[in-house]
């Protein structure tokens, strides 16, 4: 059952941007269980990143396919290659849990100098044309609102639920 992915660049330039067609034709072939093993030169010819490289272990292991690099000498059919691939995957999710600690850290720094973070606030008029919308009777479904406003029907229930809280204390209701 030896398929073999022609040997040509993994990516190509292409207006600025990489595509990897063989990179997709080697996946393609393997979730189609083409292939047995996937061999490579080295590990950065063939992943961009850790990330990348732990990502398509783990697709080619769910698919039975063992994965060789030949200049690190790292083989996953051998106990010594799989216990490797472990250490690769936890050094990965160690990287992820570090980079979103920085991210964290970062808002709160921010939020401590008064600075906003997150999604834009919703602007004045477009509030005021979703209450509008929401007072009409019979008052007209939460997508048509959003539809009409150009926002997404969770921001209008956002503002649907700010109307109630402020009219519970008025004594009136909107309907969720």
């Amino acid at each position: 059952m030896a398929t073999s992915v022609p040997a040509q660049p993994l990516y190509t330039k292409l207006l600025r941007r990489y595509t990897r067609p063989q990179y997709q034709k080697l996946f393609e072939a393997a979730r189609k269980r083409e292939l047995d093993v996937v061999l490579v030169w080295r590990y950065d010819r063939f992943a961009r990143s850790m990330r990348e490289l732990v990502n398509a272990l783990s697709e080619f292991e769910s698919l039975g396919i063992d994965f060789i690099s030949y200049s690190e000498g790292a083989d996953t059919t051998t106990p010594q290659g799989k216990l490797l691939f472990g250490i690769m995957a936890s050094l990965a999710e160690f990287e992820r849990s570090l980079i979103a600690e920085r991210v964290k850290a970062g808002m709160q720094h921010a939020k401590a100098r008064g600075k906003h973070t997150g999604r834009p606030a919703l602007p004045p008029a477009k509030r005021q044309q979703i209450e509008i919308l929401l007072s009409q009777k019979p008052q007209p479904s939460l997508r048509m609102v959003a539809r009409k406003v150009g926002i997404a029907p969770e921001t209008v229930r956002g503002v649907q639920k700010a109307m109630n809280n402020s009219a519970n204390d008025e004594g009136r209701r909107f309907e969720l």
